[in-house]
């Protein structure tokens, strides 16, 4: 199992060298990719050389058909600012976000993924007065 999240796509930022970059990008890669088997991916990221057994039909949540590309959060995230229609920027939202009890985010961290949800048209800023920059 790996968990990742957006303070792992920070750390490939701060990757000082070629080599931690590759590396990091690599494991990104293999945790975002939900078209290719995650057995072969990771071999392959270890670079394993020996042989290759067959694990048989079912040895990842790719080939099992179970594997989405939505970050576990979007849900919540969509259905936060559909409750609260037309009410915060994308910077006055992460403030609230990154107070709520149940979440552990930062004030980036929300920033971050709401970005995300913008970028993907999942949520949309308005663009007119008098919800000028609101979240819909």
């Amino acid at each position: 199992m790996l968990l990742w999240g957006p303070e792992d796509e920070r750390s490939f930022q701060r990757a000082r060298t070629e080599a931690d970059r590759k590396r990091l990008s690599g494991l990104l890669e293999y945790a975002r990719d939900v078209n290719h088997c995650r057995r072969e991916a990771l071999i392959g990221l270890l670079d394993y050389k020996g042989e290759m057994d067959s694990p048989g039909q079912s040895c990842c949540d790719v080939c099992d058909k179970e594997a989405h590309s939505r970050l576990r959060e979007e849900s919540a995230l969509e259905g936060f600012f559909y409750r609260n229609r037309r009410s915060y920027t994308a910077g006055e939202a992460a403030k609230v976000l990154a107070r709520a009890e149940n979440i552990n985010w930062t004030g980036e961290d929300a920033e971050e993924a709401i970005e995300h949800l913008i970028k993907t048209g999942k949520i949309k800023q308005l663009k007119y007065p008098p919800w000028k920059n609101k979240i819909r």
